[in-house]
Parts: C-alpha cells; sequence; structure tokens
C-alpha cells in the first residue's frame, strides 16, 4: 500500500464522532494534540464511507525528544467475518519496528502497541491505515511533544478577487 503524506493530512485532520456513539466525542486534530493528557483516550475521527473500524489511543506518559514513546491503538467495529487489517506509519519519527499490514480479528475491540522515538519537539503524526471488507480509511494522529507547536508561515501574496474574497496567489512549481 503506497501512501501520501498529502492525502493522510486531508483525510487525517478534522472532527468527527464515532459512528454509533450517543454522545459526540471530539476527534483530535492538530490543535488539540497540545492538550491531550498521559492515559487519557483520544478518538480518531470515524469517515463515512471507510473502513468502518474505529480508532482511538492513548499515550502512557507525556512524550519526550529522543526517548520511545509508547502508544496504545485499540481498533473497534471489527464487524467482517474476515476480520480487518492495519498498518502503522510515522511522519519523522522512528517506529521500534516495520508493522506492515496486521490482522485484526472479528469481534470486541482489540489492542495493540506501538513504539517511536521522536526526534525533537513539535507535533509528529501517526498514521493509522485500515481495510475491512475491501473499504480503506486512514487517520493521522497528532502527538505533541514537548511545548514547540505548528508554526504556519503567513501568506506573503494575498490579493482581493473581484468578488470581494481574499486569496493566495502561489508560485507554481
Amino acid at each position: 500500500m503506497k501512501h501520501s503524506t498529502a492525502f493522510i493530512l486531508a483525510l487525517g485532520l478534522g472532527c468527527a464522532s464515532l459512528a454509533g456513539a450517543t454522545d459526540a466525542r471530539p476527534a483530535a486534530t492538530a490543535g488539540s494534540a497540545a492538550i491531550q493528557k498521559p492515559g487519557t483516550w483520544m478518538y480518531a475521527p470515524l469517515k463515512k464511507g471507510g473502513s468502518g473500524v474505529s480508532v482511538r489511543w492513548r499515550l502512557a506518559a507525556a512524550p519526550k525528544a529522543g526517548e520511545p514513546v509508547t502508544m496504545t491503538l485499540e481498533f473497534g467495529g471489527l464487524r467482517s467475518i474476515d476480520g480487518a487489517r492495519f498498518e502503522v506509519t510515522g511522519e519523522n519519527v522512528n517506529l521500534a519496528r516495520a508493522t506492515g499490514m496486521q490482522a485484526l480479528k472479528a469481534g470486541p475491540p482489540q489492542q495493540q502497541q506501538v513504539s517511536f522515538t521522536p526526534k525533537a519537539e513539535g507535533v509528529y503524526f501517526i498514521n493509522v491505515f485500515t481495510e475491512q471488507a475491501g473499504r480503506t480509511s486512514v487517520v493521522s494522529l497528532p502527538v505533541q511533544v514537548g511545548k514547540v507547536g505548528v508554526k504556519l508561515e503567513k501568506p506573503q501574496n494575498i490579493t482581493t478577487l473581484p468578488n470581494g474574497q481574499k486569496a493566495v496567489i502561489m508560485q507554481s512549481s
């Protein structure tokens, strides 16, 4: 399975509630990574038309640069008689081992642990790909390491269009 970072980030960010849940649970986004507390379960967005596998995660301790971090992933919604599969990749982190696609059995939620080492302070994304019944989903789980957050560049070339909307003019490559 070949993955595109732009595709992952586009799908991984946003807010949604878990299907079938009676209360709305906030999805984790880059902005909410800073408020994640160790031991607290975070819920990933469940996408309409996706695999149907819900993903939630928690960290055992506050992540520190250069030190191994253990993340517990929990997969729910495993309804296909053939089970489901998942794969974990990291953005600018060293995963303890390459996981590849791993099987999940149909039935109650199942937990897996992933270990990685962040190189420096900042926000890192752990990408979780799921497949079930021929459908695929991906979520990017933000992990805040230290106090340094994402710094966005201020657009340089802002112009006003004839209809009054503001637009950023970008050079093509």
